[in-house]
């Protein structure tokens, strides 16, 4: 028997060995993608610096931000900036220093599929990890590292629990927090753990102890970072990303719309594994992959994406419904009582499991996307494959679970075939447009406007990125701007460049995973549009390109912004301060104010912004100049408009107490010329109260008359 059970656990580990390199060579495929070139800056930086972690600058989005406020997290970054110090610079290879990762993952679903669904945990395990879910998401991105390390963490804990060891607990604890430290949402494992301690150890206080072990172990590991940070850059990283990181975030109802699309459309072939297993008869197999095939048909020749997952993900979730009910409810009649019992908490738990994640989707994702839904696919992979192992007991059964399992391995490779294609187009559109240019210019300037992808091929191309309102560009520049990827928004008048190319790359293939597969409300988007043009410009004189964002969205993102990046929005801010819609002149006021003395540059266009009528302008702009140079606001009241000098005393009279420091201004403005001017100083002299002698200030000027 010992024998036999080595045996078992070789073929377990070549079985485990060779998908995770499966699955690591298919991502070798891929060229960098999406956010792969962030993860990159921030790598290559600590490979140079490894004691400085988070210093200096990122160019990423509309403006470049400091890497303290950046989202990287510190145990993927260090992996591969140990990768960049070994292997150089060569991304084919930074693919394959992600193996251990696979290795981690494979083995942990490969641990749960055989506690959870035993008799068919091998086709269950090929069938997720080459999934619509898993496959796709691999890239240079944190997702499945934490993934992995999270399973695993969960998987050492079960261990701990049901063999009652402590030291497992503990390595259950230094995983959960190499994970949460690869990515803040495996914060939903602690929970995942205290809900097995409640199904299987409930009066178990041993199994307590363990999870007190590994949460403080894992909080102490997160603790010890966070206060290292702290002290060297003078704020936290989790926390600036709590409260700054993310300017837009969706509505919930929106948040659950979405789930139920990238359900459907990670999910199907999951689903149909528990439709079978309920309904037991090959027909529903034929009739589930026919629909299955009906239904992504419909997406790529209609534009009913949206709707085709908003049913699929109905389908999915009905079906993991009545494969929970039915493991919890309704247990075969031949198990033993003894084994109905472990089945039911068994069951329990991932119920539990699947409600946690769920939960961490809304608590901790500011935007869906099907790699924040990651352990919310796991989960329900789990409960359906338990269910057909628990009910498929003769031969031709399994074989049906088998294949609908399998049914998923195709469509994995489908949703990676067309985010290969993204990838190829985005490399392709920066490699032929850089041709062009130098085809046509032997030492050219190139600009460059765009992000994902492109930005690392257009940077490896000898390009630059241009950077909204700071960016000079001379004439006879070049200027490449990529549309169907992410690019910072500017404005670039016609005199000053003229178009001579527009490169474009179609898709064969009427379906894209950018943005949607990423950043989206469903997994797929029928596509309408080339997969990526790169339009070229030649720069016909000299000029700053300007940022294309509105007014309020610029005071927006420089106010949930913070520090340095917030400030490279300063040039639009204080060309909001010119515009005539007097909210947006203060929400850009507000911005302003943030940056103290740096945005001194900003004092004339803040002085000048007082010349309204509008009250609740004038007391933004009144704080913010306090804030930046009350002196400027003070001299304000002496300005030559009056205008101006109403304005300013306004502003300095809604300071209330704080515009003390403005009461001789005021009692000269009390014989100013014009009349409102007298009005608001006798106004403003009344709001700030008394004066340091104790009279109030409005009686100032009628003494000095009488003497």
């Amino acid at each position: 028997m010992r024998a036999e059970g080595v045996q078992r656990n070789e073929t377990s580990w070549r079985a485990v060995l060779l998908l995770a390199v499966i699955f690591t060579l298919v991502n070798s495929a891929k060229p960098m993608h999406m956010d792969d070139p962030f993860y990159y800056y921030n790598a290559r930086r600590v490979a140079i610096t490894p004691l400085n972690p988070y210093g200096g600058q990122i160019f990423w989005q509309q403006w470049p931000k400091p890497a303290i406020e950046s989202l990287s997290p510190p145990v993927f970054t260090y992996w591969w900036a140990l990768g960049l110090r070994l292997l150089g610079e060569q991304p084919l290879l930074w693919k394959w220093w992600m193996l251990p990762f696979a290795v981690l993952l494979v083995h942990a679903l490969h641990v749960l599929f055989e506690r959870f669904a035993r008799p068919l945990s091998l086709p269950l395990l090929w069938a997720a990890v080459l999934s619509p879910a898993l496959l796709p998401s691999f890239n240079l991105m944190v997702d499945i590292p934490a993934l992995a390390l999270g399973l695993c963490a969960v998987v050492l804990f079960m261990r701990a629990v049901d063999d009652s060891r402590l030291p497992r607990a503990v390595a259950a604890g230094v995983a959960l927090g190499l994970a949460v430290q690869t990515k803040y949402t495996a914060m939903v494992m602690p929970g995942v753990m205290l809900a097995y301690v409640v199904t299987h150890a409930t009066r178990r206080f041993g199994a307590y102890i363990a999870w007190l072990a590994a949460t403080a172990i894992a909080g102490a590991m997160f603790l010890a970072w966070e206060g290292i940070i702290t002290l060297k850059y003078g704020k936290a990283q989790f926390w600036w990303q709590f409260h700054h990181g993310f300017q837009i975030e969706w509505d919930k109802p929106t948040m659950a719309a979405a789930l139920l699309n990238i359900v459907g459309g990670m999910s199907g072939a999951t689903a149909l594994v528990a439709i079978t297993a309920l309904v037991r008869r090959w027909s529903t197999l034929v009739i589930g992959v026919g629909g299955l095939s009906v239904a992504y048909t419909l997406m790529a020749t209609t534009s009913h994406t949206e709707s085709v997952f908003t049913v699929l993900g109905a389908i999915t979730s009905v079906a993991t419904l009545a494969a929970a009910s039915r493991l919890c409810l309704r247990l075969s009649s031949s198990c033993r009582h003894a084994n109905r019992l472990r089945t039911d908490r068994d069951t329990w738990f991932l119920v539990l499991w699947l409600a946690l994640e769920v939960a961490g989707y809304f608590a901790l994702s500011p935007f869906p996307a099907v790699r924040r839904a990651l352990g919310v696919f796991v989960v329900i992979a789990l409960i359906a494959g338990r269910l057909a192992a628990r009910t498929c007991h003769d031969r031709s059964r399994r074989m049906l679970a088998c294949v609908a399992a399998l049914v998923g391995i195709p469509l994995g490779l489908a949703y990676f075939a067309i985010d290969l294609a993204e990838a190829r187009a985005a490399r392709q559109g920066a490699q032929a447009a850089a041709k062009f240019v130098r085809a046509r210019d032997d030492r050219p300037t190139i600009w460059f406007l765009g992000h994902w992808g492109f930005q690392f091929y257009a940077e490896r191309s000898r390009m630059r990125p241009l950077i909204p309102d700071h960016t000079r560009l001379r004439r006879g520049d070049w200027l490449l701007r990529a549309r169907g990827v992410h690019a910072p928004a500017v404005r670039l008048s016609r005199s000053s460049a003229r178009k001579e190319e527009e490169l474009t790359i179609a898709g064969r293939v009427p379906l894209s995973t950018v943005p949607a597969f990423y950043s989206g409300d469903a997994p797929l988007e029928r596509l309408t549009r080339p997969r990526i043009s790169v339009e070229i410009y030649r720069v016909t004189s000299d000029c700053i390109a300007r940022t294309a964002w509105p007014v309020r969205q610029t005071a927006q993102w420089s106010m949930a912004a913070s520090g340095a990046s917030g400030a490279f929005a300063l040039p639009a801010l204080v060309r909001g301060l010119r515009t005539r819609d007097a909210q947006a002149r203060g929400l850009a006021a507000i911005a302003i104010a943030k940056y103290g003395a740096r945005a001194r540059p900003a004092v004339p266009a803040l002085v000048a912004a007082l010349d309204t009528q509008d009250r609740r302008c004038l007391r933004m702009l009144g704080n913010a100049l306090a804030v930046v140079d009350s002196r400027a606001l003070i001299a304000a009241v002496q300005h030559e408009r009056p205008e101006i000098r109403r304005g300013a005393v306004y502003a300095i009279g809604s300071l209330g107490k704080g515009g003390r420091a403005a009461a001789p201004a005021l009692l000269r403005a009390l014989e100013d010329p014009d009349e409102q001017v007298r009005r608001a100083a006798r106004e403003a002299l009344k709001a700030i109260g008394p004066l340091a002698d104790g009279r109030a200030a409005s009686d100032r000027p009628h003494q000095r008359n009488m003497q």
